[in-house]
């Protein structure tokens, strides 16, 4: 029988649990989720898989049809500052890769969870739900700027860009679904849309969602939609009557930006 537990549940068990590890050298002190399904804009929002359960008496009878795989729902980890931690990109990789181990390990001794590693990441089940846990190290960003003719140390510093600018992505998306209840519905027939005239290959999710986000943030000549079909309407409106090709569109969901660095951007871009 499955658990009824939502993904969010299933991440604020698995997030304690994250917390309370006791022995590793640097305890786990930031847990992120990053994946659209805690945002609310996942067009398929996961459900439990039988073959995630936590308990083996779930996995020995399958009652009713499951799909063979199971999406990972990406979460990042930050972990406690220490001076100790090297400067070179790849045993800064390369150390963020034993730390996943050893939080793999722990969870599987601590509470019995299962889970399966690779080079980058560790896969956990919770209830249901597989977790795909990602480490993030802000030296890692800090010396993306530097110049190296090493595939493999560009390789790692992107990653570390890839996992802050997820993190940043989230965490804006999700204040603009807690202003606006009716944004992730939107956001959801918009991807839709999106990839029933298969343009999925030209607008990844985060873009679909950035262009909804406009609509909301500067709705004029109106008020910000109400429903999820004035949203829809005006995000095909965006899409058809926008000057893509001498006016980049800057969303701003922060507030963070002047008219003058408006302007500046504006004048980059073009």
């Amino acid at each position: 029988m499955l658990s009824a537990s939502s993904p969010p549940q299933a991440y604020e068990v698995l997030s304690k649990r994250l917390r309370s590890i006791e022995d590793i050298p640097l305890k786990v002190s930031a847990v992120q989720p990053l994946d659209s399904a805690f945002r609310y804009t996942s067009v398929y929002p996961p459900e439990p898989h039988p073959l995630a359960e936590e308990k083996a008496s779930d996995r020995r009878t399958l009652k009713t049809f499951a799909p063979s795989c199971i999406k990972p729902l990406e979460v990042m980890i930050q972990l406690e500052g220490s001076g100790n931690w090297p400067t070179d990109e790849v045993a800064i990789e390369k150390t963020k890769t034993a730390f996943l181990l050893k939080i793999g390990e722990s969870l599987q001794n601590d509470w019995g969870m299962t889970c399966i590693a690779s080079e980058d990441s560790v896969n956990v089940l919770v209830s249901g739900y597989a977790f795909r846990l990602k480490i993030w190290h802000e030296r890692g960003l800090s010396l993306l700027s530097k110049e190296s003719g090493n595939d493999l140390s560009n390789r790692t510093s992107l990653t570390d860009k890839q996992l802050f600018i997820q993190s940043q992505h989230s965490s804006m998306i999700s204040g603009l679904q807690a202003r606006h209840s009716i944004y992730g519905p939107v956001v959801r027939l918009a991807k839709r849309w999106i990839a029933s005239h298969f343009f999925s290959a030209c607008l990844v999710e985060e873009a679909v969602e950035l262009l909804v986000a406009s609509i909301f943030l500067k709705p004029l000549p109106f008020h910000a939609p109400l429903s999820r079909i004035t949203g829809f309407l005006r995000f095909l409106r965006l899409l058809s009557e926008y000057d893509w090709t001498f006016s980049p569109l800057v969303i701003d969901i922060n507030n963070d930006l002047g008219a003058n660095e408006e302007k500046e951007i504006a004048v980059r871009m073009c």
